[in-house]
């Protein structure tokens, strides 16, 4: 009896021939018979050696964990008409599922993911104070101390999870069985670069939309309405383009000392 791994469940076969067998441990695509039902070039992976499959059970545990306590702010989020980002949720819980199969495309993805996860996260927090203003972010803490700490909380346990998964999931043992199946192991280089390319172009275009004639409209047109003792900044800026005219919309947001504002524009060029 030889046993491999499918995509969602175990299979045996019985009395596999052995040029077969040969070429299912070289991950090959092979034809077999399953209750009568001919499944014709169905994919297999062979099991992972013990201790991979115990690092990537212990992941996916994890990534359940996380991917459930996530759905679970979410629904309190709506629940309560609160402001909450989700972006793990079902995506964490599938993918633990799949790792605890012992799927080692599964955690390739969650690797590479991982990798830029983290490099995503700790280039945004170091581009902050360049995207926006040191006097605004200040006005910010002072105003909504306890929003600011819940975030950073949540952004240095990201980095935590993350770096810990990729850590994990890089381990010597996995990427022998990917090479056991005749799958190198991803360049970690990539998604870090990625990471931080992806900030670097946000940043570079939040510069230049400040520097723009729209901006200086809008900022012009916040000060009107909310006076000259505020500081401004553009926080958001749409342009619509139809026929032969461009509809531009979107927020200035004001601070002082202790004050923080936000100004809508809308205008036809």
């Amino acid at each position: 009896m030889v046993i491999f791994r499918r995509s969602f469940r175990q299979i045996s076969l019985i009395a596999v021939p052995t040029h077969r067998q040969q070429a299912i441990s070289q991950g090959c695509f092979v034809p077999f018979r399953v209750n009568s039902l001919c499944l014709h070039f169905l994919s297999f992976e062979m099991l992972p050696s013990s201790d991979a499959l115990a690092i990537l059970k212990r992941v996916g545990l994890v990534l359940v964990m996380v991917g459930l306590m996530d759905i679970i702010l979410m629904v309190y989020a709506i629940a309560n008409q609160t402001p909450y980002s989700s972006t793990l949720n079902i995506f964490a819980v599938v993918a633990g599922v799949f790792l605890s199969r012992g799927s080692l495309r599964m955690a390739s993805a969650v690797r590479w993911l991982s990798f830029f996860i983290l490099s995503t996260l700790g280039a945004a927090m170091v581009a902050t104070p360049v995207m926006l203003p040191m006097g605004l972010i200040a006005t910010y803490v002072q105003l909504k101390s306890f929003d600011v700490m819940v975030s950073l909380g949540i952004a240095m346990s990201s980095l935590v999870i993350f770096g810990w998964i990729a850590v994990q999931l890089s381990d010597e043992s996995i990427g022998a069985a990917r090479l056991a199946v005749g799958r190198r192991q991803r360049d970690a280089r990539i998604p870090l670069l990625a990471g931080i390319a992806l900030v670097a172009a946000l940043a570079g275009l939040n510069l230049t939309v400040q520097r723009t004639d729209s901006a200086a409209r809008a900022i012009g047109e916040a000060r009107m309405e909310l006076g000259d003792d505020f500081e401004f900044y553009v926080s958001s800026i749409n342009y619509r383009s139809s026929a032969n005219t461009t509809d531009v919309s979107g927020v200035v947001t004001a601070w002082k000392s202790g004050v923080i504002r936000t100004h809508s524009f809308r205008w036809r060029e």
